[in-house]
C-alpha cells in the first residue's frame, strides 16, 4: 500500500472544486437578487420602500456589470486576481442585502393587515433565505404569527356570537351551525 496524502495528489482537484462551489453560490446570488426586478411594495410607505429596493437592484445590476467585465477565466485556478475580485463582489451583495434586510423590516411595520404581510414575503421569495435578510427579518416573523393568531380568535368570536344568535341551540342539545333568519334549524345539519 501507498501511503500518499489525498491533500497532495488531489489539490489541483479540491481548488477547482472550491472555484466550483463559488460560482454556484455566485449563480444563486444572481437568481435571487434578479427577482428584485419586478418587486414593488405596497402600503403608506411603498413608493419609498420600492425606490430602496430599485436602488438595491441598480446597485446588485453594477456590480454584476463589473464582474462580467472581468478579463480573465473565473474557472482557472491559477489565477490569483479571483479572490480579490470575489471578495470584493460578496462584501458589496453583504452591504445590498443588510439595506434589503433594513427595507423588509420597514415593510413589515408598514403592513397592517397578516394578507399584507404574506404578500410582502411572497414577494421577495428567495431572497428571505439570504443570511444578513433572515437575521433582520426574523422578529417579525413571530409578530406575524402572533397576529396571525389574533386574526383567527376573531374569527372564531365571530362564528360563535352569529351561531347563538341563530337560535339553533334550542332544537339542538348543544349549539349547532349557523343558519339564516328564514331557514328552518334541521338544513344547517
Amino acid at each position: 500500500q501507498w501511503k500518499l496524502q489525498t491533500s497532495t495528489l488531489f489539490a489541483r482537484l479540491d481548488a477547482f472544486l472550491e472555484r466550483c462551489y463559488e460560482m454556484l453560490d455566485l449563480c444563486r446570488t444572481v437568481m435571487h437578487f434578479q427577482r428584485l426586478e419586478r418587486v414593488e411594495v405596497g402600503g403608506n410607505k411603498g413608493q419609498e420602500l420600492t425606490a430602496q429596493v430599485s436602488s438595491v437592484f441598480s446597485g446588485f445590476s453594477q456590480e454584476l456589470e463589473r464582474w462580467k467585465g472581468l478579463g480573465y477565466d473565473v474557472l482557472d485556478t491559477a489565477q490569483a486576481q479571483f479572490k480579490a475580485d470575489h471578495d470584493a463582489f460578496r462584501e458589496r451583495i453583504t452591504q445590498l442585502e443588510q439595506v434589503l434586510g433594513g427595507v423588509l423590516t420597514r415593510g413589515f411595520d408598514d403592513c397592517s393587515t397578516v394578507s399584507s404581510a404574506f404578500k410582502l414575503i411572497d414577494s421577495f421569495g428567495d431572497l428571505l433565505e439570504r443570511d444578513f435578510v433572515q437575521t433582520d427579518i426574523e422578529n417579525k416573523h413571530i409578530a406575524l404569527i402572533r397576529q396571525y393568531g389574533d386574526d383567527l380568535k376573531d374569527v372564531q368570536e365571530l362564528f360563535t356570537a352569529n351561531k347563538a344568535k341563530s337560535g339553533v341551540g334550542k332544537f339542538f342539545e348543544r349549539d349547532g351551525p349557523p343558519l339564516y333568519i328564514n331557514m328552518p334549524p334541521i338544513s344547517g345539519a
